[in-house]
């Protein structure tokens, strides 16, 4: 019986995941490389602006992102972190967490689909933290100041 138990969480301690702690960290170039690599995300490309890892890219199909994909604008400092169905879970954990730390600001809309923005004062990062889900992805996205 505890062998099973232990073959039970074997995946669950060998899989790294993001978590809010992760996000709240992200403030510059550096700091979203470190969370993205040290989570297994692997570089799919980069240019002068814009920095494009994903999870799990071996599974990528057409237009699927994989288990996740996140980018960092050099510009603005902006980030953004794409979860699958298969990450949603670490997604709402996320999102538990940012709903309970985290004030409610505004609701923000763009032309695919809105955002629920959040100020989160443990945040290193200046701006808000917005969730939404558009495309089969559960989306957390900065939006600097």
């Amino acid at each position: 019986m505890k062998r099973l138990l232990i073959l039970l969480f074997i995946p669950t301690l060998s899989y790294s995941q993001i978590t809010y702690k992760d996000i709240m960290s992200i403030h510059t170039e550096n700091t979203f490389k470190k969370v993205v690599i040290e989570n297994g995300y692997e570089l799919m490309s980069k240019d002068d602006t814009i920095i494009n890892y994903g999870l799990d890219v071996s599974n990528l199909f057409g237009n699927e992102m994989g288990n996740g994909f996140s980018s960092y604008n050099k510009i603005s400092g902006g980030f953004y972190f794409g979860f699958s169905n298969n990450t949603k879970e670490e997604y709402d954990l996320i999102v538990d967490e940012l709903k309970e730390k985290c004030k409610f600001f505004e609701i923000f809309e763009t032309e695919e689909t809105d955002f629920v923005l959040y100020s989160c004062s443990e945040s290193k990062y200046s701006g808000k933290i917005g969730i939404s889900v558009y495309d089969g992805m559960n989306i957390i996205i900065h939006y600097p100041e």
